[in-house]
């Protein structure tokens, strides 16, 4: 399961734009970092900024049937083009026909209450190729994606409820070269790192945080060893 495109819905974008462009500043991205405002009825409805991972949908209009009768749901408009969607858990994702911006995102992770039913749901909709379960401290239980069966591309983790804080979402994550001094950079520039760095599956080393608008994304560095 991969993510065709990312896009961060922010209050203020040029704000947003500016800081992003100032944490990832030297660094070498695979992409580039897409903005738009979030809209105004999401707005009205209480919605933060966040980052919105887009899955790509030959028929936007099938594929929006497939996730209402597999129990997740639309939230806006629907067109042939594109659609939002949230799945049973809660998480928000888009549905895109036309090709979108990949950004600068390797690596998703699935925060849900039920990791089983989420991987039901999203089989309904794109090729999944699920892993056994692997226990990671401090986090549970974790299921790994895998394209072809080797590359690690999305893993879905049941914290929500487990750890605190933690609210049903899709969190990206964009490889740095040097992890540690890419969160002084998130700091520095009114973002906040969310806990301490940990150790993931095939040692990737990760973190979560949060941009001066409170939307998630996560860093990521692989050891040299690995």
């Amino acid at each position: 399961m991969r993510f065709a495109g990312h896009v961060l819905r922010a209050i203020d974008p040029a704000a947003a734009a500016g800081f992003y462009r100032r944490v990832f500043e030297g660094e070498r991205l695979g992409g580039e970092i897409a903005v738009e405002p979030l809209p105004g009825p999401a707005r009205a409805r209480g919605a933060p900024a966040h980052w919105l991972g887009r899955l790509a949908a030959a028929d936007v209009t099938a594929a929006v049937e497939r996730v209402r009768a597999a129990g997740g749901l639309t939230l806006g408009p629907v067109s042939e083009a594109r659609a939002v969607c949230r799945d049973p858990g809660g998480a928000v994702f888009g549905l895109d026909a036309a090709p979108v911006a990949r950004g600068p995102f390797d690596w998703a992770a699935l925060h849900t209450d039920d990791a089983r039913r989420a991987i039901a749901f999203y089989e309904a909709l794109t090729p999944v190729d699920v892993g056994d379960p692997v226990a990671l401290p401090g986090v549970g239980p974790v299921w790994p994606l895998r394209s072809g069966g080797a590359v690690l591309e999305t893993v879905l983790l049941e914290t929500v409820g487990r750890l605190p804080g933690v609210h049903p979402h899709w969190l990206f994550h964009v490889p740095v070269d040097d992890l540690d001094a890419a969160l002084a950079r998130v700091e520095a520039e009114g973002g906040r790192v969310i806990g301490a760095p940990t150790t993931a599956l095939d040692g990737l080393r990760v973190a979560a945080c949060e941009d001066p608008e409170g939307a998630a994304f996560g860093l990521g560095r692989r050891d040299a060893a690995t």
